[in-house]
């Protein structure tokens, strides 16, 4: 099953999204819906593909969980147990987990993924692992530290290892549902997204977020008093420093967490607990699964090329392309919504903005 999900503050992309799905004969998807509007919005767009949608409630997540306010906005950025950022990924590793649960494999994508060929499906599901889960690596020519972290090319060496939860294909085994449960577990024990608690468990570090203690042992602040107190179950990060003359160690503008380890007796339970319930993962190929940092390295190549009516556009070997990190509206900027990207075969022309 494909599932995504999405609120209003993102239609426009997921109207995109929906027109590739189209193009390359992929006929349905499941959609969680944030906000309690979306899916009516699709349908008033009239979404051409058959489409379900599963809200919060459905979930049966705590209620801690599921009431958010200014949900219809494009994000809430934060980590925080209070971030409705926050909430909206617990809702989606949840609802990968309900749906493995009842022996369907899953594909969870997010409405910025444009799949370009039906051989994105085939391919993935050829793969023997318990889950195949897109890179974050930076890669190519892409440098933008500031909304893609590690971008800058002498900094690429500490992301070659990053997944990226944006984008992965999980299959239906026990296995797989302890995986997608232990993601969650840290999620709600330290504070972190689902893309950082999968890095974790799968090599033992974070990306860019510092585990937070116990919600409940430490439920009088806020993220807007003093912060949060970083877990002692886990080693200090690297520190990554801005680009900029500004931005450095000594005023502490533009630095970032990097890489936050686990100590060494709980990344030991975690490979031992992948060992004995016989885990397997594997990580997909930028080359063709291509992320953001890859969409501008192959910008010329590629994904500059205008839209022909009825053409068949050259996809450089991509199967699809995250429009993350920051690139959306590089994108829309750069190609004056020309490129091909922008303009699934078989559908009308529409102005992104």
């Amino acid at each position: 099953m494909l599932t995504t999900y999405h609120n209003i503050g993102m239609i426009d992309w997921a109207e995109l999204f929906w027109g590739w799905l189209e193009a390359v004969g992929i006929p349905k998807f499941l959609l969680l819906e944030l906000d309690g509007v979306t899916c009516e919005a699709a349908r008033l767009l009239n979404c051409s593909l058959a489409f379900e949608c599963a809200t919060a409630a459905d979930l049966g997540l705590p209620k801690e969980y599921t009431e958010i306010r200014k949900a219809g906005a494009v994000q809430e950025w934060g980590t925080d147990a209070n971030s409705a950022y926050f909430k909206f990924l617990r809702w989606k590793l949840r609802m990968v987990e309900v749906v493995a649960d009842q022996g369907v494999d899953v594909i969870m994508a997010d409405a910025d993924v444009l799949i370009l060929t039906p051989q994105f499906i085939t391919e993935l599901a050829a793969a023997p692992y318990d889950l195949s889960i897109s890179s974050d690596a930076r890669q190519g020519i892409y440098d933008d530290n500031l909304h893609c972290p590690c971008s800058h090319p002498m900094y690429q060496r500490y992301s070659v290892d990053w997944v990226c939860a944006g984008l992965f294909y999980m299959r239906s085994t026990g296995p797989s549902l302890w995986f997608i449960r232990e993601v969650q577990k840290l999620m709600d024990e330290f504070t972190i997204t689902d893309q950082d608690a999968m890095q974790a468990v799968l090599t033992g570090h974070t990306q860019v977020a510092v585990p937070q203690v116990k919600r409940k042992d430490f439920a009088n602040r806020t993220s807007s008093q003093n912060g949060y107190r970083p877990a002692g179950s886990w080693l200090k990060p690297l520190w990554l420093e801005g680009l900029s003359s500004e931005q450095s160690l000594t005023n502490m503008h533009g630095i970032q967490p990097l890489n936050t380890p686990m100590k060494e007796v709980m990344w030991m339970r975690y490979r031992d607990q992948m060992e004995k319930k016989r885990f397997t993962w594997q990580v997909l190929p930028l080359e063709k699964y291509g992320n953001g940092a890859m969409l501008v390295d192959s910008w010329k190549s590629t994904f500059s090329a205008h839209a022909v009516p009825g053409a068949t556009p050259s996809l450089g070997g991509y199967l699809s392309i995250h429009a993350n990190c920051f690139t959306k509206p590089w994108l829309v900027k750069e190609s004056s919504a020309r490129s091909f990207l922008l303009h699934p075969p078989g559908r009308a022309a529409k102005q992104f903005t």
